[in-house]
């Protein structure tokens, strides 16, 4: 008997959380300012307002430049209970996507790869137009493959696994359930989000390197940066003191579902499989956007928006490049990313001058949960930029998520 009694459970796969807030402007009135950003203060009575709409604990760390607030609330675990720490690990998901391109980026630096290599000079025969797709449309998402998290056999499996693991998923079978549909369009002709693109590019790297791709992010960025309690992980299980993610009660038609030990991460790999802390994440993005990851030609290239994604990843002012997120208002403009994996989801962002922000929810999102974490995000992006906090027409919606998987089975 499964542990999920509603018919349609939302389930985010491997990558960024579906936040459908309509309301996206958190009035100035509602919180004290410091220089046009929210106080710690008020980011923590905004913060309050996520855990009264069901999260089990939430994660914040903002640093505009000067200070670094840095708190969490609620529990890391529910029964027994243990508070939440600021320094505890989480399941990240695509957030990965920006560490997986920028060990492309490094290689290319290298002169071991190039940005328009076609797949089939790495692995001929894996997907439809290898002669066509290069690593720069996996990178920007725009080789037109079928995300693999939308096959419904990926679906049924991965769903049960979430009761029991009983089916460790390798990479190659991943992509199979890409390559079971036709392409979405032509290769370079439009942009859309597919997790499949990740999942070939990590495999390129390995054929290139010899190296799994979680030792070659280990190698390349975790070890450099120090980054303690960063890692790939395909299983269950986390290496240091960690959050439990939770399904909530609407969800499971009961109470609290504890989803530590459900989370197959073989599901996501190079598109999802990720675990961090706030600490680590800021880190890394700060450092990328400084240029201490890769010279300054590959970071140009990174940071080069497909135009074709304009608006599509969080709304006005949103694009995408390689394997990164920006998004611009008239007040600031920040880059990073997002991700989500069952009972996490999880955005890093910073402006590009060493000022950074980190939200990290254990508690997989109904509606009410998601407008509420939206309106947190913005809060913290404003105290990171010391802005007034922002009005923004765009919002964290299903644009920037991998994909949410929906359950048919039966009550």
């Amino acid at each position: 008997m499964t542990i999920l009694k509603r018919r349609h459970l939302l389930v985010a796969a491997a990558g960024a959380v579906v936040l459908a807030a309509t309301n996206l402007t958190l009035p100035v009135s509602s919180a004290a300012t410091t220089e046009g950003g929210p106080t710690e203060a008020a980011l923590r009575t905004v913060a309050r307002r996520v855990l009264d709409a069901g999260a089990t604990g939430v994660i914040l760390r903002v640093d505009d430049g000067r200070h670094v607030t840095r708190f969490a609330l609620g529990a890391a675990r529910l029964a027994p209970h243990r508070d939440l720490a600021p320094d505890d690990e989480i399941r990240v998901g695509s957030n990965i996507k920006m560490f997986v391109s920028t060990v492309a980026l490094q290689l290319v630096a290298e002169h071991r790869l190039r940005l328009d290599d076609p797949v089939r000079r790495w692995l001929p025969g894996l997907i439809p137009d290898d002669d066509r797709i290069t690593l720069r449309m996996l990178l920007a998402q725009t080789s037109g493959l079928y995300d693999y998290t939308e096959d419904d056999s990926f679906n049924e499996i991965f769903l049960r696994s979430l009761d029991r693991v009983e089916h460790v998923f390798t990479p190659r079978e991943l992509v199979g359930y890409a390559t079971a549909h036709p392409s979405a369009f032509a290769p370079g002709t439009e942009w859309a989000y597919s997790n499949t693109n990740y999942v070939v590019a990590g495999m390129i790297l390995e054929k290139v390197t010899g190296t799994p791709v979680g030792e070659l992010i280990d190698r390349r960025i975790a070890r450099p940066l120090h980054l303690q309690h960063t890692y790939l992980e395909r299983s269950s299980a986390f290496r240091g003191r960690y959050a439990h993610g939770y399904w909530m009660p609407e969800q499971t038609g009961a109470g609290y579902v504890d989803t530590a030990g459900r989370n197959d991460a073989s599901a996501a790999w190079a598109s999802g499989a990720l675990v961090s802390t706030v600490d680590d994440l800021a880190r890394f993005n700060t450092a990328l956007l400084a240029g201490r990851l890769m010279p300054p030609a590959q970071l140009r290239e990174m940071t080069t928006l497909v135009p074709r994604s304009a608006d599509r990843i969080l709304g006005r002012g949103s694009a995408y490049g390689l394997g990164l997120i920006s998004v611009a208002t008239d007040q600031w403009h920040i880059w990073g990313h997002g991700g989500s994996i069952p009972g996490y989801f999880t955005f890093s962002f910073t402006d590009g001058h060493g000022r950074s922000m980190e939200l990290f929810v254990t508690t997989e999102p109904t509606e009410e949960l998601a407008s509420a974490a939206n309106d947190l995000l913005l809060a913290a992006v404003a105290a990171m930029t010391g802005t007034a906090p922002p009005r923004w027409d765009g919002s964290l919606r299903p644009a920037l998520r991998d994909r949410v998987l929906r359950s048919r089975r039966h009550q």
